[in-house]
């Protein structure tokens, strides 16, 4: 993604549970601080995590997510560019484990 902005997907959760979502995904750093990815289920944000990597790297937070059909959205939220940079981001995954 080279600007601010979302994608939702509609997904079902076998089973309610503390989760472990790993970010696949790469970013460029703008005064220092790489893209920061933001996780919601049906508009309720669960966590952030700040893609510290030029390279595709795996990126993890847990999240207590709730059993059914859902809308999951993963947001890219801090874009910047200017002098200092250019920071993009980059998603190639999205894995779910329970914990």
């Amino acid at each position: 993604m080279g600007s601010n902005g979302k994608v939702s997907h509609t997904v079902r959760i076998a089973q309610t549970g503390d989760y472990r979502v790993t970010f696949i995904g790469k970013g460029t750093p703008a005064s220092g601080v790489f893209p920061i990815v933001e996780l919601a289920v049906d508009d309720r944000k669960l966590g952030q995590v700040e893609l510290k990597s030029a390279e595709f790297a795996p990126h993890s937070l847990t999240a207590d997510l709730p059993a059914g059909q859902h809308e999951l959205s993963v947001a890219f939220i801090n874009d910047v560019s200017g002098p200092q940079g250019d920071r993009n981001l980059w998603l190639r995954a999205i894995e779910f484990r329970k914990r």
